[in-house]
């Protein structure tokens, strides 16, 4: 069975949540992580005991949150965290299966916490709902938002050119943000850059491409093969025309959490445009006008 594609219509924020996820401190997110996974490991057999959770099921959640908390203990190096290892799914677990985790235990939290904290009986507090709500938010956004775990830490060059060498993962991560790009280009955010002037093409439609090209690509056909040199010259100047069109807007203003989420688009922008230099569709000229953003010239 295949699962439905992640996009963006998760919320980004819970109720009750006061604090924007980027600014929740790391520590916070790994210690309310590893709670939860110290939670499981206690609460779940007893729900598989009473049938309330099949037991296939709960292994698969606990590895995956298992797996996520040993993610944000190794790439940030917090003292004293010891991640916890799982022997309970073995197999490598995608980057696509933490979101949906993390998705899912948002979810049960954002149905349940309102009700416990108006319970009179219940003793979970709204400051402690709030601050565990807000821990996972965090780690949603480090993940979806900040592609933590896709691929690995790596710089922003060395994505490109790997993409360029036609690395399937570097690929992968490319078309993931085209169609991501591609998504969002249908949204308010976006409608007032489309491809054309007078709005009568899809905005999302470079976006979609992008992702069609890395695809092809990634399955080894030629770029020339997907597209000819003049619609591969357009589609890149129509990106950094959307992205660049997009980041200047000046009302009403973006949080940072959603400026660094379209900046990531700026991966998706290079690649095509140095292939589209790459097999003389452009000139460096008529792509490179301006400097790199500073958000480009980070990991």
């Amino acid at each position: 069975m295949t699962e439905r594609r992640l996009t963006d219509d998760f919320a980004m924020r819970s109720p009750l949540a006061e604090r924007q996820p980027h600014r929740v401190p790391l520590a916070e997110i790994v210690a309310e992580v590893t709670r939860e996974v110290h939670r499981r490991r206690e609460a779940y057999p007893i729900m598989v005991q009473r049938g309330s959770l099949d037991q296939t099921e709960a292994r698969r959640h606990q590895a995956v949150l298992a797996a996520i908390q040993a993610d944000l203990a190794s790439s940030f190096d917090l003292s004293g965290t010891q991640p916890l290892a799982s022997d309970d799914d073995p197999a490598p677990i995608s980057w696509g299966a933490k979101v949906r985790e993390l998705r899912r235990e948002l979810a049960i939290r954002r149905a349940a916490y309102p009700k416990w904290v108006a319970s009179a009986t219940n003793p979970l507090t709204e400051a402690d709902a709030r601050i565990r709500l807000e821990a996972f938010d965090a780690a949603h956004y480090l993940y979806w938002h900040q592609l933590l775990g896709f691929g690995g830490p790596v710089k922003f060059a060395d994505r490109i050119d790997a993409a360029l060498a036609g690395d399937r993962t570097a690929l992968a991560r490319i078309h993931f943000l085209a169609e991501r790009g591609a998504d969002r280009a249908r949204g308010p955010a976006w409608r007032d850059h489309g491809d054309e002037a007078d709005g009568a093409v899809d905005p999302g439609a470079a976006w979609a491409a992008a992702a069609e090209l890395a695809k092809g690509v990634a399955q080894g056909t030629h770029p020339l093969e997907v597209f000819a040199a003049a619609p591969l010259a357009r589609i890149a100047r129509t990106l950094r025309q959307q992205r660049e069109g997009f980041l200047a807007r000046n009302v009403p203003p973006l949080l940072a959490a959603q400026v660094e989420a379209d900046s990531l688009l700026y991966d998706v922008e290079c690649w095509l445009g140095l292939l589209a230099i790459r097999h003389g569709a452009i000139t460096r000229d008529d792509f490179i006008g301006a400097p790199a953003p500073h958000w480009a010239v980070a990991a």
